[in-house]
């Protein structure tokens, strides 16, 4: 293990220590201002609900990625909607990342001052701010990132000492992104890119350099792709259904605007505060900035080629990765929903940029070697030396500014506060709970896009039994806009008529059937229903409204027993008890709406 001197003896590990701390401090703050939004509910739910083998391996979306759920189930499991654990992964994943980029970049473009310009690209880029904070795009974001490092740095070796190791390590990191998404399939890519530049080999040398380890990558893919087609073969509820039409028309049009609005200002430290938000998803750059940047992207990727032959390959494969990755979205419905707008969506260039970063540094190495023999004042060591820190300094500047536009405009998740409160009400209450069902709020999950799920019962299901719906309990509790939970208090809708017995009301012995008369009728409602009893022994009592029969368990005293009813209350309601029952008295039954109780 090396020494802490020996982890800060260059400036180029120094510049790495000091991007790792940023981003990992960065991270922190931003995604814990966020919380769980749209599929991550969906991801918990299914968490507690489902086999751990169905659930790792589901069709979701079309998409295959055990890791990921896997993932997302150790956290619920653990700890069930508690944001921090997603908080303290993140951050230290991103950490992580770097780390492994730092290695990478190093083998490729040399472990100089100017190779922290990428890493500082792959570490910090706005890109990444969305994709973090939402943890369902976390679990495909982050891996891609630290698998394509690893396939980089596997691939590097390889080209070096050709040794078993290296390509075992090369096959291990490409498994492990297949692992967790499917997407990592064009990871090929980059390390194809990486092979075919390998040092001071003519092309057939290069050619048979990678020929081996292509090999074995497509023997991988071969074995993966029968079983990510039997995986995604059935019906899914969450799938997203292929769609080509949707292609015929726009698709210059699609893939110019992720160059230019995505990929040519996230190479250059942006976008800069152009990323869509949540009420401002359509939000996207001028044309004017669009038109100059990818210009100006065409432009240097020309010129690149032009004064270092051996980076073309570089470059193509960064574009034919830009192309595919969008591609993917181009032709599924994602297209049909929001049209040109779906491309920049930051969670569909994350890995672009990356594949981008791997082919700016294999420029900079071909730059590096086979760069003119005579150089101008400019291109001296010591010019290069003086040039690279402004570089640096210039890029660092620009994703500070983009990424403080873009942190402002993004803001804090308004349903954090609802989930922190919920959390700490239903701790406080102690386990278990019984609580009203009812929408989420909109800010939590929208009821018009997520009807089955926007309920409470199922954003709370990774709870188990510590929180229960639908059920009798003494008292019911309920939960407000601002998810502080209060216990129920029944408003009189409608009430049973005084009973016979007096200071009694209605008697039930063992076996015993009452019918109470109600003083209203009331339509279709989900209603709260209150009976009140005086018992000695107690025992199982069935009330019967509309056609909705709930069994209760009365205890001997006074008791209060409160239960959810989706009915309607007819002019009669049916009180019954248990063969081997005691004697009962129900003093009082109310049919009404919930409301907080009064302090």
């Amino acid at each position: 293990m090396p020494s802490p001197r020996a982890l800060v003896a260059t400036p180029y590990r120094r510049g790495v220590l000091a991007i790792v701390v940023l981003s990992l401090l960065w991270r922190a703050w931003t995604v814990a201002r966020w919380t769980w939004q749209d599929d991550d509910w969906i991801y918990m739910h299914d968490a507690h609900a489902m086999p751990l083998w169905d659930y790792l391996v589901q069709d979701y979306n079309g998409h295959l990625m055990p890791g990921g759920f896997l993932v997302t189930w150790v956290v619920t499991t653990l700890a069930p909607l508690n944001f921090w654990v997603p908080v303290v992964v993140v951050a230290l994943t991103s950490a992580g990342v770097v780390l492994v980029w730092a290695v990478a970049l190093a083998r490729l473009a040399g472990p100089r001052l100017l190779t922290l310009a990428p890493l500082a690209l792959v570490a910090l880029s706005p890109l990444y701010l969305r994709p973090t904070m939402w943890w369902a795009a976390a679990t495909q974001a982050l891996p891609m990132l630290v698998f394509m490092g690893l396939c980089v740095i596997g691939a590097e070796r390889w080209t070096r000492s050709h040794a078993r190791a290296d390509l075992l390590r090369l096959l291990v990191a490409y498994a492990g992104g297949l692992f967790f998404w499917e997407k990592a399939v064009l990871l090929v890519l980059p390390v194809c890119a990486v092979l075919l530049m390998a040092d001071g080999r003519t092309l057939r040398a290069r050619l048979r350099t990678a020929r081996t380890p292509l090999v074995a990558l497509a023997g991988v893919t071969l074995v993966y792709l029968p079983i990510f087609l039997v995986a995604t073969s059935g019906e899914s509820a969450n799938s997203i259904e292929f769609n080509a039409a949707a292609t015929q028309d726009g698709a210059v049009e699609f893939l110019a605007r992720g160059f230019s609005e995505m990929l040519a200002p996230a190479l250059l430290g942006g976008p800069w505060g152009t990323l869509p938000v949540s009420g401002d998803i359509y939000g996207h750059p001028s044309l004017g900035q669009s038109v100059l940047l990818g210009v100006l992207l065409v432009a240097l990727a020309t010129l690149a080629a032009l004064r270092w032959p051996g980076s073309w390959t570089a470059i193509a494969a960064a574009g034919l990765y830009a192309v595919v990755a969008w591609g993917m979205i181009l032709f599924s419905n994602r297209f049909i929903l929001t049209g040109q707008h779906a491309v920049t969506d930051e969670r569909f260039s994350a890995d672009v940029l990356a594949a981008a970063v791997v082919s700016l540094a294999l420029v900079m190495r071909a730059a590096r070697r086979d760069g003119p023999r005579r150089r101008s004042a400019v291109t001296t060591r010591g010019g290069r030396r003086a040039l690279a820190p402004v570089l640096v300094g210039v890029l660092g500047g620009s994703l500070l500014v983009s990424n403080l536009l873009a942190t402002d405009r993004i803001g804090t998740n308004p349903g954090r506060a609802w989930v922190e409160n919920l959390r700490a009400d239903l701790a406080a209450r102690g386990a278990p709970t019984v609580l009203w069902d009812a929408n989420t709020p909109d800010t939590v999950l929208q009821p018009a896009f997520f009807p089955a799920e926007a309920r409470l019962s199922y954003v709370l299901a990774p709870y188990g039994d510590d929180v229960r719906f639908s059920e009798p309990a003494r008292q019911l509790a309920i939960v407000d806009p601002r998810g502080r939970v209060h216990d129920v208090e029944v408003t009189d809708e409608s009430h049973a008529e005084a009973g016979p017995v007096e200071g009694c009301g209605y008697a039930l012995g063992p076996g015993d059937r009452v019918t109470v008369p109600m003083s209203d009728e009331r339509y279709l409602w989900d209603w709260a229903l209150q009976v009140n009893t005086v018992a000695s022994t107690g025992g199982t009592m069935a009330v019967t409204v509309g056609g909705t029969t709930t069994v209760m368990q009365v205890r001997p005293g006074l008791e209060q027993l409160q239960v959810q009813l989706q009915t309607a209350v007819p002019e009669t309601i049916t009180l019954e008890m248990a063969d081997d029952a005691g004697t009962v008295c129900v003093s009082e039954v109310i049919i009404g709406n919930p409301q907080p109780a009064a302090g």
